[in-house]
């Protein structure tokens, strides 16, 4: 009886990759709602300034900040899956 490694060696390569693009996926997607999540809670916490403790002023320029910080993190969110195909690829 003969084993052929060589169709062994590129069924397991096929499992881990197969593992390694789920593990990508879903770190994105984990990354993405995080991102979200952390996104709700800064806009949340800056969308009024206590000045006084009883007086609260809003901020329409806060909308603006948030929405900068939201992008920058998405962007890094990208960036990060970016690198993790091209490690992929290796």
């Amino acid at each position: 009886m003969e084993i052929d490694f060589s169709v062994m060696a590129v069924s397991q390569s096929n499992g881990i990759r197969q593992v390694v693009g789920f593990a990508h996926h879903f770190l994105a997607l984990l990354g993405i709602f995080l991102q979200l999540r952390i996104c709700f809670l800064v806009r949340a916490l800056m969308a009024s300034v206590f000045i006084v403790p009883s007086v609260r002023i809003p901020l329409p320029s806060s909308m603006v900040l948030t929405s900068i910080l939201c992008g920058v993190m998405l962007l890094t969110c990208g960036l990060l899956e970016y690198c993790l195909c091209e490690a992929m690829m290796l």
